[in-house]
């Protein structure tokens, strides 16, 4: 909890000496902290919460990402071409880029289809046949997508989403 009270006062002492804190959800609740009656046990426990969520998601993605990669070498290089072809190998890429790289966001998505870290929630319209191979590892099916997860997860019609 020490990790998240530190966090919590440093983002208050910033917009206190108005240095840029960034868009958080920390400065959002310092911000709305007398609105929504929040006080510093609830701000860390919140962000904590929140932390601790996002890395067993965001880690369980990075595992089964590993698992399939190295038995398709295709795929590799495919990305490894796009990365080299719009990033180029003297920075790494930034979330500007994605726009820009999509068969690495196709990656993402199938390993989010073959492993999702949610394995309790039931599939979108589990009683249709949506994968022609459900078990093997076919990026390219995201392809004809120009939008990402994040827009498709928007979309107010739920048979266009890709998840």
């Amino acid at each position: 909890m020490d990790t998240y009270c530190r966090q919590l006062e440093r983002v208050q002492r910033d917009i206190e000496n108005d240095v840029h804190a960034g868009d958080c959800l920390v400065k959002t609740m310092i911000t709305r902290k007398e609105k929504d009656q929040l006080d510093d046990l609830d701000m860390t426990m919140l962000a904590s919460a929140f932390m601790l969520d996002g890395i067993n998601t965001t880690g369980s993605i990075i595992q089964w990402f590993s698992a399939p990669i190295p038995s398709y070498l295709h795929v590799q290089r495919w990305a490894h071409e796009e990365l080299d072809r719009v990033v180029g190998r003297d920075r790494l890429p930034n979330l500007g880029d994605e726009a820009s790289l999509p068969y690495c966001r196709a990656i993402v998505k199938e390993v989010e289809r073959c492993h999702n870290p949610f394995w309790l929630g039931i599939p979108q319209a589990a009683s249709k046949v949506i994968w022609s191979d459900p078990l093997n590892f076919h990026p390219d099916c995201y392809l004809d997508e120009n939008f990402s997860s994040v827009h498709s997860a928007r979309l107010d019609d739920p048979r266009l989403r890709d998840h």
